[in-house]
Parts: structure tokens; sequence; C-alpha cells
């Protein structure tokens, strides 16, 4: 049932991760991170150790530089766990989403209007809430940036970041095929739009953690007018030219449409809508951050709650842990190709670019690289 594309319609389900999934994802990254942290400091306290014993002046510089034997080892053992966090994040990631699959979704949400003229079982049809438009290839021309503008971009940059930490994105659109339109929307219980929507669903022991997050998203809601729409649907069906939307495909909190057809209450049981998805609106985490930030700050400010018998070492690691953690999540939205979110650039320079590579001692490589935001001719 999971490939079933289901035709949606207005007051169809949308499922979410459970609280209790998210939770139980956030735990096993925790858990990479401190055993990432925890092998990289005892590894490093083991080879400044040997380098104490047998390293005579340079032994000497260094301790000179960072201080006792501990103390290097937690430097260097932070710095080495951060970059092997970077490098795994992505395996850490799945690990995680795995764990977390293995807790059912829970039904927060549902579509909230459909086409003014289309129906599907007597239901207004479901879409995304954008259109598909050919490729804009053409580009304006752009002023050379001043300090000011340079110093807005990072700010806007920064803010972005700090967006990006608490709700990643995990799928955007094509800006230049894709058009938003401002209908379409959902209610979600789990990211409420506004204080009408507010819910208490999962179990009673979560009943109350659930409702202060959603009377915090509510208020955010509330204040910057922001709503939560269905942003993906079929590349190749299109309902009043939007993408129809179909099980699976998701909102912009990462809500999808339930697959589950029994009796057609919750989803079309008898119409089918086939093709690729397509992005019209971008998509965000749909899991609860908490988790990971409350760690992170706990880790930071006071690593001793947790270890107060294990001595440095164990507090040393703990910290590696968060930072590293707190560091991998932080660059994520830096890492963008082809948006480059502190400048909003496009940028092409990866792996696909690359035309061929001459192997020698000093290798000769055909790389193209394109910025927009390079106006030379």
């Amino acid at each position: 049932m999971g490939q079933a594309y289901w035709a949606a319609r207005d007051g169809d389900v949308l499922l979410h991760t459970s609280l209790l999934a998210d939770i139980a994802g956030a735990a096993v990254e925790i858990a990479c991170y401190a055993a990432i942290a925890t092998a990289c400091v005892a590894a490093a306290a083991v080879a400044i150790g040997m380098f104490t014993a047998t390293g005579g002046a340079a032994a000497l510089a260094l301790g000179a530089v960072l201080g006792t034997a501990s103390t290097s080892a937690c430097v260097v053992g932070t710095i080495v766990s951060v970059g092997v966090s970077i490098a795994l994040e992505k395996y850490i990631s799945q690990a995680a989403d795995w764990v977390s699959s293995l807790f059912p979704p829970s039904e927060d949400g549902k579509i909230k209007t459909g086409s003014h003229n289309t129906r599907t079982n007597s239901l207004p049809s479901a879409r995304a809430a954008g259109i598909v438009k050919k490729a804009q290839n053409t580009q304006a021309p752009q002023q050379p940036e001043g300090f000011i503008n340079i110093a807005g971009n990072i700010l806007q940059g920064a803010g972005q970041a700090a967006g990006q930490f608490i709700r990643p994105t995990v799928a955007s659109p094509d800006p230049s095929t894709t058009e938003p339109r401002d209908y379409d929307k959902i209610t979600c219980k789990k990211h409420p739009s506004s204080f009408s929507d507010i819910g208490m669903p999962g179990s009673p022991a979560l009943g109350v953690l659930e409702l202060g997050f959603s009377v915090v998203s509510a208020a955010i809601g509330t204040i910057t007018g922001a709503a939560e729409y269905m942003a993906e649907g079929s590349k190749k069906v299109y309902i009043n030219s939007q993408p129809a939307v179909r099980s699976n495909d998701r909102s912009t909190c990462e809500a999808k449409v339930t697959d589950d057809c029994e009796g057609s209450v919750k989803v079309s049981n008898n119409v089918r809508i086939g093709g690729e998805s397509v992005v019209v609106r971008e998509i965000k985490s749909g899991k609860h951050p908490i988790a990971l930030v409350a760690t992170i700050a706990t880790l930071v400010l006071s690593p001793g709650k947790f270890f107060t018998k294990l001595g440095r070492f164990a507090e040393c690691a703990v910290q590696a842990a968060a930072i590293s953690l707190g560091v991998s999540k932080a660059i994520e939205p830096f890492r963008g190709n082809p948006v480059h979110l502190p400048t909003g650039a496009k940028l092409l320079f990866g792996p696909e670019e690359l035309d061929f590579s001459l192997p020698a001692h000093l290798p000769f490589e055909w790389q193209r690289f394109y910025s927009s935001a390079d106006t030379r001719t």
C-alpha cells in the first residue's frame, strides 16, 4: 500500500511521526555522537601519552601550548570527533530515521481546502500549493554589493542558519520552474498555524509536552502569519494548473497524506493518480527538535551532572559529543548546492561539473564552476 498513489481530497488525513518516535531518533543521534566523541578522546589520550613519553622537546612545546596531557587530549579529541561526526552525519541520520520508523505515525493533520471545480468522490480534489512553469533562463543584472549589503547578507544567513538548526529543510522547490500559490492549506496539530488548530494528539503521558510545543508553534504562526500548505504533488497530473496530491505526498511541515484507503474514509480508495512527485513549496522537517537542543545545551553547560563520578575524561567526552553534534547540525545549511543560504547565490561546483581528470603527481582537473552572484561576462 505504501506505493499506492490514492487521490487526496479536502478533509483527508495527514500523518506525522509521533513525539515518541522523534525522541527515539534523537536519542540514537546523541548516542552515536557520544560514541564517536568517546572513541576520539580516548585515542587522543593514548596518542598524546605515547608522544609525551617519547617526544622530548616537542612534547614540552605541546604541553606549553595546550596545558596538561588531559587538556591536550580533550582538545585534540574534540577536533577529531567534529571531523568524524561531520563525515558520518548522513549515516547517523539514516540510523535515527530507521529507529523512528519503528514507531507508528500519528494522524495529526487534515487537508483543509481543495479545488473549487474539480471533485474526487464528491469531495474537492486536493492540490499542491504552487504551479509548475517553464524554466526561466534569463537573469536580471545585479549591482555590485557594498559593505552594508554584505553585512546584511551575513546577518540574514545567520538567522537562516539558526532556523535550519531548529527545523532543517528536507526538500526545496526549483525557483526557476515553480511558483507558490496562497491556497491549499492544511491543519496540523503538531505544527499549528493558529490557536484554533491546537490539539493534544498521542498518548496521555506525552500530552502535556505536546501541548506545550503546540502552544509555542501556534503563537509563532499567529504573530508571523505563517501557514502550512500541501507542498508536493504529481508531476504529470494537474488540477487547476496545480499538481494533484496523492497518498504519501508531503506538506510544508513534512506530514504525509495517509495511504490507509479502507472504506475511502481517510483517502480515496478507487481513484489513483500516477507520476513522479514534484515539490512546489519548501518542506521543513516535521520532527520535534527539543530533544537535540536540550541535550546540547545541558551537556555543554553542565556535563558534570551526567558523569560526576567518572572524572575529567567523561566530562571531556560529553563536551566533545555536544560540540560535534552542534557543529555538524549548524554547518548543514551552509553546504547548500545549488543554493548557498547566506548569499542566496546558486552554485554549481560538484562532481557533476567535473568533466575529466588527468592523474599525475600534480593532477589536472577540468572543473566547471558557476555562481549567480558573479556578474562578470
